[in-house]
């Protein structure tokens, strides 16, 4: 019987072909869908996953996104992760400054306000270091308000560590309010106003050893400070740390600068400049924080 069985000639197939393609072509494609995916090897592949996408971006199953569709849900999907990103990275940063700030509150007077600035801008010249912050009379900032660094920097040699008093530093004072900005005077301006302080020296123990009396610092332009006409060579008696002291119109007994040097007045051999230096560096700084007690400020 099989002699009686002939392979169509390649003209009949193609004839038969040309027919099948025409009648499809006049038919719903619903009908002709599983001819079409019969020549498609990879089809039932791709279909499993094209259903797992669609199911996942619509549960109901009511529409079937396009390729175009998928493609805006998933760049949607990765600017979203993006923007997740960046605000766990700000809200990290936020944490830190509350953590800053819990140092700080420890310490100071329990009557104190503080409000968080962003430095603006910074005007500096060889006896000049003044600040410009972003908080002023809707912040209820004042006029003789104590600012402190907003990040403590590391510190150098017998400094470090956390049993310095305070992460913090004292920057200066406001010396001028608007509406929505404050100007902060540096305490190394040769304009910033000499303020009572104290010093501090290392004990064996690891613990400080503060003076009891006071001594007065005044700012010297070229990021420095001074004690001036001290009775003393405080600094050849071993202390470095420059205190403010607690009370009045000073916001805790915070760090203001350390110790280098020391060498005798000139208008009197019997007393002693003793040059200091800030904590940190003002010019550096993107935060502060405004100190407001409610002692009246001193003009």
């Amino acid at each position: 019987m099989m002699r009686w069985f002939r392979l169509p000639t390649r003209s009949a197939v193609f004839g038969i072909l040309m027919a099948a393609s025409a009648v499809a072509a006049v038919l719903p494609a619903r009908w002709t869908a599983w001819a079409r995916a019969a020549l498609t090897p990879l089809h039932f592949a791709q279909e499993g996953l094209t259903d797992v996408g669609v199911v996942v971006a619509t549960p109901e199953g009511r529409h079937k996104l396009t390729t175009e569709e998928m493609i805006e849900a998933l760049t949607e999907r990765e600017e979203l992760r993006r923007q997740n990103l960046a605000l766990t990275a700000t809200l990290e940063q936020l944490r830190e400054r509350v953590d800053e700030l819990s140092d700080i509150r420890e310490q100071i007077q329990d009557h104190a306000r503080f409000t968080i600035a962003r430095v603006i801008s910074c005007t500096a010249s060889p006896n000049e270091m003044v600040l410009r912050i972003d908080q002023g009379q809707n912040a209820r900032v004042q006029k003789g308000d104590w600012v402190a660094a907003g990040v403590a920097p590391e510190r150098r040699g017998e400094l470090s560590g956390r049993d310095l008093l305070m992460r913090s530093w004292l920057v200066g004072r406001v010396i001028e309010v608007g509406l929505y900005h404050s100007l902060v005077r540096c305490a190394t301006d040769a304009r910033f106003e000499d303020i009572s302080v104290r010093v501090a020296r290392k004990k064996p123990d690891g613990g400080w050893d503060i003076l009891d009396r006071p001594l007065y610092l005044a700012g010297r332009g070229n990021g420095r400070m001074a004690l001036i006409e001290a009775d003393e060579n405080f600094y050849e008696e071993g202390y470095r740390l420059v205190i403010a002291p607690i009370g009045g119109h000073y916001p805790a007994m915070t760090p203001l600068g350390e110790l280098v040097r020391a060498q005798r007045t000139e208008s009197s051999p019997l007393h002693y400049d003793i040059e200091a230096l800030p904590i940190g560096t003002a010019r550096d700084l993107r935060w502060v924080y405004v100190v407001s007690l409610s002692a009246a400020a001193p003009d």
